[in-house]
């Protein structure tokens, strides 16, 4: 039981975790267990051993937590703890820390739980609320192109509109999940693309290939931003772009794409992302460093180093 794996789960877990991160796993275990009247603690004492050293023997932490229990006992409390502590980073207060998590993965988390808070509304027969939640649900996630969460939302309106009776606004729900699924399939094709055309521009492939090819491959992306107006598609393009010119030396056409992007980055919910316009300015910097345009590559240096302090 030495390399038990549930143990080394659980030390694995507690390590990756930031400090404010250990002192809400902290409290919310204490609270659970005030909740379900343990005496001892043991789930409390299973945690505190680990953070004041992740790797423990086996026997040796169990003989401190719970020396009259059998493994499989044992090996029970800690699944709970591994539970409690997944637990802890779901809630609230965990999920809202800025210094945590961009915006987009905040956001996006939020709506998940929202849609279950509809869900069970709407199975209590809490109609008009269940309507109210789900269509705040419906604005945010096209406004972060959360295409996913906004088809979900999407069928349970369609659902409530079926309930009400309601012919033309379940004609109108029924024609936007269309148009919804359409746009998520062409983002889904637009990130394989992106994904494809990146590994054959960073490898030696791109040198024997004919540049009108790859051209080709990238605009295809485009047109599927054409169709569908998502930024997050055209994300994938600017980036292939931003490369390909690169790799063609076309330095002056590079730059101009990147700050393109930086603005879309800047005014777009959907795409904001304050590491990606360090990366991009820092990238154009190096650009304009192999160009020996010293002065312009210190201030994209200097952009980056400044995006990077901004909240």
């Amino acid at each position: 039981m030495e390399n038990n794996p549930y143990l080394i789960q659980l030390q694995k877990l507690i390590e990756a975790l930031h400090t404010s991160e250990i002192r809400l796993a902290r409290k919310h275990i204490l609270a659970y267990e005030s909740n379900h009247t343990t005496k001892h603690r043991k789930m409390f004492l299973l945690f505190q051993l680990i953070c004041r050293k992740s790797r423990h023997d086996y026997s040796r932490i169990k003989q401190k937590v719970s020396p009259n229990s059998n493994n499989d006992s044992f090996n029970r409390l800690i699944k709970r703890t591994i539970n409690r502590v997944y637990e802890s980073l779901l809630l609230d207060v965990n999920i809202s820390r800025k210094d945590a998590y961009n915006e987009i993965f905040r956001v996006q988390i939020n709506v998940r739980k929202q849609l279950i808070g509809a869900q069970i509304l709407l199975s209590k027969g809490l109609i008009d609320q269940s309507k109210r939640r789900l269509e705040l649900i419906r604005r945010t996630t096209k406004v972060y192109e959360l295409y996913d969460e906004l088809v979900e939302c999407l069928y349970l309106l369609k659902r409530f509109y079926t309930n009400t009776k309601d012919a033309v606004k379940f004609n109108e729900v029924e024609d936007e999940i269309k148009y919804i699924e359409h746009c998520r399939k062409l983002h889904l094709d637009s990130k394989s693309l992106y994904q494809s055309i990146k590994i054959k521009l960073s490898s030696s492939l791109a040198r024997n290939e004919d540049s009108k090819n790859i051209f080709g491959e990238i605009h295809l992306i485009k047109e599927h931003y054409d169709e569908t107006a998502s930024y997050k598609i055209l994300s994938y393009y600017l980036l292939l772009m931003m490369e390909f010119y690169y790799m063609n030396n076309q330095y002056k056409a590079e730059i101009e794409t990147g700050l393109n992007f930086i603005s879309h980055l800047k005014q777009q919910k959907s795409i904001y992302s304050k590491n990606r316009i360090m990366q991009i300015y820092s990238s154009l910097s190096n650009t304009l460093i192999g160009a020996s345009d010293f002065f312009n590559a210190y201030k994209f240096a200097e952009a980056s180093l400044l995006s990077s302090k901004t909240s």
